[in-house]
């Protein structure tokens, strides 16, 4: 296949995935997360926007500003807002197949983005206005400036790098464990190649000046990481088994795909050990077979990059989540599931025939694909929009709204019209949702004021002991359950004289 089908393979298949984001992008309401950003995002200015991002917010301001932008331009519908992520999951598509065109054929790059575009894992993400899409064109951006530097390095490379790795660290905290991942990259590259071009003292130079441009956020997190300690995260330490679970995580969640995916990356990783080459071009296995074949470190060199950039920011983050406090999720190291999908591409290009490499890929493309159209019916998104039509449609004059968790007020209140109903929130300790007795029995003789309320649970981890708390005074006159969410209406009980 020539190089310019294959382009327009690339540039045909983009479009489709960028059209089939588009499709839908508004009918999920809003998720809790989605409304952070909103509520960071739609301040008045770009300056109170930091400020926001600084006081409330845990993450770097970059993707803040930029919806700051979207919302200027184009308001803050579900759509407009989700937009960016459907955009920047297709230009990491497009990185991936630049990376992948340096690594092998231009053919396995496109192998590799067809996986990739069919993944449930990344299209779970991709319709959410949060960080997770930017985060990863950014860190591709950055990893492709860096293989780059091997193959032409010029000062324009050189530029780009230490732009898309220093917006990469003003996306997401995880941009450190990802420029920590590019220096192990960059140490194994020149262990493992003749090359002296990029010399060291050259990169020492990029990191330095990268480091220097952050130092503004840097002084930022570190009283972040202060409120952190006093306030844990609702992430909990990771088990040895999570490691192994990012593969199945890669996948889809699915056992099948996970063992083909481990099975097709460890054949790629043959390839090389065996016949010494990372380009198929160069196997030839009928000269090779029965004779020693000399292998040579430099012909290892792209695919121990690709296998750093998959494992390292896991063990990085796994590391750290048992030394401090826990960081470890699989969302958040979303970049790297792109090089196991294109170590899966490598892995089908170790079969000569095209006939057996596409089979291949169209059963792994089929497997993905039905998780994600069952997704795509039955999404695991909170439905706000609904919940809160009901509390409204139903409310009277009088009523109260208690939310437990109380930061999910945030994203019923995007969907609110109303101003007439008091409005509460259980209280509790942080992210962890401790409960503390005294505080909770002054609450609930403030509550007891209002003859209905209609209490909200929604990311409620003592959702029991609240409800033990409201049946002492209140008895339960409906309920609704919507998806990650319940809408109980409570009146007061019937006292002996009634």
């Amino acid at each position: 296949m020539t190089d310019s089908k294959i382009h327009f393979l690339v540039v045909f298949l983009l479009g489709i995935v960028f059209l089939s984001g588009l499709h839908g992008l508004g009918r999920e309401s809003l998720c809790l997360d989605e409304s952070a950003s909103l509520t960071t995002a739609s301040q008045p200015t770009a300056v109170k926007t930091l400020q926001m991002a600084k006081k409330a917010n845990r993450n770097p301001p970059l993707h803040f500003l930029l919806l700051h932008f979207v919302i200027k331009l184009f308001g803050n519908s579900e759509f407009a807002l989700r937009l960016p992520s459907v955009i920047f999951f297709v230009l990491s598509l497009w990185m991936l197949y630049k990376i992948g065109s340096l690594i092998d054929k231009k053919e396995i790059a496109l192998l590799a983005v067809v996986i990739a575009a069919v993944s449930p894992y990344l299209r779970e993400f991709i319709s959410l206005a949060r960080v997770y899409a930017l985060l990863s064109f950014l860190t591709l951006s950055s990893i492709y400036c860096l293989l780059s530097l091997w193959k032409k390095p010029s000062k324009i490379v050189w530029i780009f790098y230490v732009v898309s790795s220093l917006l990469m660290l003003y996306s997401h905290p995880y941009g450190v464990i990802y420029l920590i991942t590019n220096n192990l990259i960059f140490v194994w590259l020149r262990i493992t190649t003749n090359s002296r071009s990029p010399s060291w003292i050259h990169w020492i130079i990029a990191q330095v000046i990268i480091v220097v441009l952050v130092i503004p956020w840097i002084i930022v997190h570190l009283s972040v990481i202060e409120i952190i300690h006093d306030n844990p995260t609702m992430l909990t330490k990771p088990f040895f088994v999570d490691i192994p679970g990012s593969i199945k995580t890669y996948s889809g969640g699915n056992t099948i795909i996970a063992l083909v995916g481990l099975l097709l990356a460890s054949l790629s990783i043959g390839r090389i050990v065996l016949f010494g080459s990372c380009n198929s071009d160069k196997i030839d296995t009928q000269k090779s077979y029965g004779k020693a074949v000399r292998f040579e470190w430099t012909q290892l060199s792209p695919l121990g990059a690709v296998a750093i950039w998959l494992l390292a920011p896991v063990l990085i983050s796994f590391v750290i989540s048992h030394i401090s406090i826990p960081i470890f999720s699989h969302r958040y190291t979303i970049a790297s599931s792109y090089a196991y999908y294109l170590l899966i591409a490598l892995g089908i290009s170790v079969f000569t025939r095209k006939s057996v490499r596409y089979t291949l890929l169209c059963l792994i493309a089929a497997m993905m694909i039905i998780p994600l159209c069952s997704k795509y019916h039955m999404r695991n998104i909170e439905q706000w929009r609904d919940a809160a039509q009901q509390i409204e449609a139903e409310a009277i004059d009088g009523d109260a709204i208690v939310f437990y968790a109380r930061y999910c007020q945030t994203p019923y209140n995007y969907y609110a019209s109303r101003d007439d109903l008091a409005i509460y929130g259980i209280p509790q300790k942080g992210y962890s949702h401790h409960i503390d007795r005294e505080v909770m029995d002054i609450f609930f003789n403030t509550v007891q004021e209002h003859q209905r309320i209609w209490v909200v649970f929604s990311h409620s981890k003592y959702e029991d002991e609240v409800r033990k708390y409201l049946l002492q005074v209140f008895d339960i006159a409906q309920q609704n359950d919507y998806r990650k969410i319940k809408v109980c209406l409570m009146t007061p009980k019937a006292t002996k004289a009634d």
